[in-house]
């Protein structure tokens, strides 16, 4: 949602309320990939019980993230068409699984 708003939008647009949401959910699966399950090089194998009050997490979590909206801001960019197909399909039916994702961008199981 972010990296559509941000192709789509610009920057000055701020954040919708449904991008919001989206950060939130990534964040929160950021610091459990690295705080609960090490799955960061740098950050080690520690499990932190209080991971969101450690800034050395916050730090990795952060990197992550940024490392993740550019590539996702990359695919919008390679293919904004496929970006308005969902936005089209969203607007009809507010919830889509995979299948029916596959299905309307014509991707095949292989």
């Amino acid at each position: 949602g972010r990296a559509a708003e941000l192709v789509f939008y610009g920057e000055s647009e701020g954040l919708s309320t449904s991008a919001v949401s989206d950060l939130a959910a990534a964040t929160e699966q950021a610091f459990r990939l690295v705080c609960l399950y090490g799955m960061d090089a740098d950050f080690g194998m520690s499990v932190v019980a209080e991971p969101t009050s450690s800034p050395e997490a916050k730090a990795v979590v952060d990197r992550i993230l940024k490392k993740e909206l550019a590539a996702a801001v990359k695919a919008v960019k390679d293919s904004p068409q496929s970006v308005l197909k969902i936005r089209d399909a969203l607007l009809v039916k507010n919830r889509l699984d995979g299948e029916e994702l596959c299905r309307l961008l014509g991707i095949t199981e292989k």
